[in-house]
């Protein structure tokens, strides 16, 4: 099950000319399943239908509020040669002489948006699906978990890692609760939110009380809460025993929040949640992977989190920045010496920021406030050149999550 490449999926789309312009993420998802055998049939192809077109259509469904569903048709077992390999150069053999198979028996691709190839498992072949772009095999299985891991995969993805602890390694798969670690329940809201279902979400920006809905059904509430710091990226859902997340009935799993992180767009590398999505286990160290009412968790030096109520379907938390350092002075690149045109190019370098991460930054000509830069746009900004000629000064202030003010970092600059 694992996540697909590029280049192999963008030739075997060529060869799908029907698929041009489907929206993959919303509306109903046309699929062919494509059953493709040299002689062994590991299941009877009305598991396909039921495993795809019913079961993980009903998952979709359920996952993405009602904004995307599987329709289609499967084919009995067509006669192709024997495969021997599920590698990326046997995949893309695979999906050539699978649809070469099903136009001999009739079927339109071109009538398609999606394709799903079934073949029984090749022997050198270690591993049950695949999934990329529009196009999912499957390898001598009809597990419902297995399409629906890989559909997840054609919608952009990645896998669900965990990590126990601070300085330990991120575990691939590892989310026990994701269909996409190995687990059966909803995607997570970082996922559904990178789909483009799930638009509710709170990024936090100062110290207050939150409030966030379940990640099973649509919500006019907000159903994730976002906090980035300057090498972390946390969001923060809740999940409720409904739908197929029914599953986690009666255990601590839904009485609080949960944890997923991934580098912040100002990480340098350093960040431990690696590569991203990455469930943490355990956070508050009382045995659950849930952070309850009464509980508390954060990053040193950054934040910190208590959840104070679970009524309903949602969890009220308090959050309070704990980031008492400021950022260091900012390098200013530009304007240097003799300035003639009629504005100035204002350039500046990253400060040192180890806590709540840089908010902003605050460019002052002459001692006067002439611009402020969101951290996230820009480090580069034009002001227009003071009138009077001469000596000037140039100063920018950088200003990190919790409040926290650099020294300025000045340059100098002439006019005529």
């Amino acid at each position: 099950m694992r996540r697909g490449l590029l280049a192999l999926a963008a030739v075997v789309a060529f060869l799908l000319p029907g698929a041009a312009g489907a929206d993959l993420r919303n509306g109903p998802q046309s699929i062919l399943v494509i059953a493709g055998t040299w002689g062994p049939q590991p299941f009877p192809t009305t598991e396909l239908r039921q495993s795809v077109l019913v079961d993980a259509n009903r998952f979709v469904q359920h996952v993405s509020f009602g904004k995307a569903s599987l329709t289609g048709d499967v084919t009995p077992w067509l006669t192709v040669k024997q495969f021997n390999s599920c590698d990326l150069t046997a995949q893309g053999d695979i999906a050539v002489t699978l649809l070469a198979a099903a136009r001999a028996a009739g079927y339109d691709p071109n009538a398609f948006s999606r394709f799903v190839f079934v073949v029984p498992l090749p022997a050198g072949c270690n591993f049950l699906g695949f999934g990329a772009e529009n196009e999912v095999w499957l390898f001598g299985t009809s597990s419902q978990y297995v399409v629906d891991h890989e559909l997840g995969h054609t919608f952009g993805l990645p896998h669900a890692f965990s990590i126990a602890c601070k300085t330990c390694r991120t575990v691939e798969y590892g989310d026990p609760y994701d269909e996409m670690g190995h687990g059966h329940g909803h995607y997570n809201a970082w996922e559904k939110a990178q789909i483009g279902w799930l638009t509710g979400v709170t990024t936090i920006s100062a110290s207050g009380r939150y409030v966030v809905d379940q990640l099973e059904q649509a919500s006019e509430q907000p159903q994730a809460l976002v906090i980035d710091t300057a090498r972390n990226e946390y969001w923060i859902d809740h999940r409720e025993p409904l739908l197929e997340d029914a599953v986690f009935a009666g255990t601590p799993l839904v009485e609080g929040i949960e944890v997923h992180a991934s580098p912040s767009i100002d990480d340098r590398g350093e960040s431990v949640f690696q590569p991203r999505n990455v469930l943490v286990l355990n956070p508050t160290g009382d045995g659950t992977d849930a952070i309850r009412p009464g509980k508390s968790w954060g990053e040193n030096g950054a934040f910190r989190l208590t959840v104070v109520a679970h009524a309903g379907t949602t969890v009220s938390v308090d959050f309070r920045w704990t980031d008492t350092t400021p950022p260091g002075r900012v390098p200013v690149y530009s304007p240097t010496g003799t300035v003639r045109s009629r504005k100035l190019d204002v350039e500046w370098g990253k400060p040192t920021e180890n806590g709540s991460g840089t908010a902003r930054y605050e460019v002052r000509l002459d001692g006067r406030l002439v611009g402020t830069v969101d951290a996230a746009a820009s480090r580069k900004v034009l002001v227009t050149k003071p009138r009077k000629r001469g000596r000037h000064l140039i100063t920018v202030t950088a200003v990190d999550r919790a409040g926290n003010r650099s020294k300025p970092g000045p340059i100098r600059f002439s006019t005529r």
